[in-house]
């Protein structure tokens, strides 16, 4: 009874193994992975169906065997293919517009957040104007307009404000040379 089923794997791997190489070849199956795909698909066979079928029918369910198990693996495979793709295309494009390297990045951005920490402990009067002028880039009478303040205060105030941001950042130690 063995050597009988091996002799019939045999043949289905004779018969079948060139054609479905081919079959898996026109669909897109990867080179490197046709051989893997059409000894999966015969073995799935082997292990679930009648080997005395006709050979019409052993090919259609070989090839929706085939079909199936190639589908699987871009399902499986396509998730990490596409975000590996995905973080090297922002990467390239992060370096491309900024001219740095991730590391520099994430330390700009560590260096931002730190000196963001020390605008939020200011007085809200010097923090309103340092957002205002400084970060949102309006003019002194708009400051003014939406604050609803003389020009003098407000530059009193951004002056000030300044001054303890200097003093904080040194103190912080986030800038060396910061004078």
């Amino acid at each position: 009874m063995r050597q009988e089923e091996r002799r019939l794997l045999k043949e289905l791997y004779e018969d079948y193994s060139v054609p479905l190489k081919r079959f898996a070849a026109s669909i897109g199956v990867h080179y490197d992975d046709i051989e893997d795909i059409v000894h999966d698909t015969i073995m799935g066979y082997y292990e679930r169906y009648p080997m005395d079928w006709d050979a019409k029918l052993k090919t259609t369910i070989l090839i929706k065997i085939l079909y199936s198990r190639w589908r699987d693996s871009i399902r499986k495979n396509s998730r990490c293919v596409a975000s590996i793709d995905d973080q090297d295309e922002e990467f390239l494009l992060m370096t491309k517009l900024l001219g740095t390297d991730t590391l520099t990045c994430i330390m700009d951005n560590e260096l931002y957040r730190e000196i963001w920490k020390l605008v939020n402990g200011m007085k809200k009067d010097w923090r309103d104007v340092i957002i205002l002028r400084i970060i949102q880039e309006l003019s002194t009478e708009e400051t003014c307009e939406i604050l609803k303040i003389p020009g003098t205060v407000c530059r009193s105030r951004l002056s000030r404000a300044r001054k303890e941001l200097r003093k904080r950042i040194i103190e912080a130690g986030l800038l060396d040379d910061y004078r």
